[in-house]
């Protein structure tokens, strides 16, 4: 998000692009590389994981497709156009490839390479436009340089990191606390709430979070007035999104899973509400960075991350997979409500200056 707002900023300047591109490259492998390292670690001490280390090591080949594809620099240029058809050619070489190679049950290691081979082709496909067409030019990256956007970027990767590893260990302790066909449900219903997030929710933050930075800094007014429009949109579009998958939730689980199976029906009636907060939460993370209040974001998930793991566990060891759900919707509405506070009192304190 910091790498997006600098581009965003810098659009017209070619070597500060380079040098933003460069060192935000080149962080992103020592970060790579460090948590291939522990990934490494974990395989070697516990044994749960070791007896499938294939798999794990396979799917962290996402992680270096994710690594090398430079979005934030096509977000920045507002050249969303290239993400769209990127990601289209990643899905399309792991759709067609999966029919292809995967003949049974035996060979479900495999799809998570596959999926990685998709995600890195687009990643080399990514780094191709950006040198080639873009013309931006890798820089060797100067320690202070370094420095200056791992500070800047600090506060959001550890709210990033943050938020990652509590939903993370939410699956990973109701795997403890219950079994895996309880992860298996709530992984269903995930995925089906996750294509409506990502269809409507992850385009309009991506879309309109460089042209909401330019604004903010040409005219606060203009800012605050476009950004209502927007939040109106997007919430009605997630609510209208979330009834409907409310309504049609049994019908939609019969489709996917081909059986009627009453249990994930009610938890994905309850889960559907998280696609109105998830990506609002998105939203109003990215008006936090734009205003330059990274630090009250990480203060903010710091406190929901705590919310959670107090909740987690006695939610569900008393309601099993309900209680998950349940959860994460609470500590999801907590984030949305104290960004929303803070935003209000600071509003309030900018109109008594004036």
């Amino acid at each position: 998000l910091s790498a997006t707002k600098n581009i965003s900023m810098h659009r017209n300047d070619i070597k500060k692009k380079s040098e933003i591109v460069s060192c935000v490259l080149f962080v992103r492998f020592c970060l790579t590389l460090i948590s291939f390292i522990i990934l490494c670690l974990m395989l070697f001490l516990f044994q749960d994981i070791k007896t499938e280390y294939k798999i794990y090591l396979f799917t962290f080949s996402w992680v270096v497709g994710q690594v090398l594809f430079p979005s934030f620099f096509f977000q920045g240029m507002e050249a969303m156009g290239f993400i769209t058809l990127l990601n289209f050619i990643a899905k399309l070489i792991s759709t067609l490839s999966i029919f292809i190679f995967i003949r049974n049950a035996s060979q479900y290691i495999y799809v998570p390479l596959i999926n990685g081979i998709g995600f890195c082709v687009a990643g080399l496909l990514a780094l191709w436009l950006l040198f080639y067409i873009f013309k931006i030019r890798f820089i060797k990256p100067q320690r202070k340089q370094l420095l200056f956007y791992l500070q800047e970027g600090w506060n959001l990767f550890l709210s990033r990191a943050l938020v990652c590893l509590y939903t993370s260990t939410n699956t990973v302790i109701l795997g403890l606390l219950t079994n895996a066909t309880m992860v298996g449900y709530y992984n269903i219903c995930e995925k089906i709430t996750g294509v409506f997030t990502n269809f409507i929710g992850m385009p309009i933050n991506q879309t309109v979070y460089p042209y909401l930075a330019n604004t903010y800094s040409d005219s606060p007014s203009d800012f605050k007035r476009i950004l209502n429009k927007i939040l109106a949109i997007l919430f009605f579009l997630l609510l209208g999104s979330s009834l409907l998958i409310f309504i049609l939730a049994e019908e939609i689980i019969l489709l996917i899973t081909g059986t009627n199976i009453p249990e994930v029906t009610s938890i994905l009636k309850i889960i559907s509400f998280i696609i109105v907060f998830s990506p609002l939460g998105g939203f109003f993370t990215q008006v936090l960075v734009i205003q330059g209040k990274s630090s009250m974001l990480m203060k903010i998930v710091f406190s929901a991350a705590i919310l959670n793991f107090i909740l987690v566990f006695p939610s569900i060891k008393l309601f099993s997979l309900t209680g998950m759900v349940s959860t994460i919707i609470i500590v999801q509405i907590f984030i949305i409500a104290s960004i929303l506070i803070f935003l209000n009192k600071k509003i309030n304190s900018y109109t008594i200056k004036q």
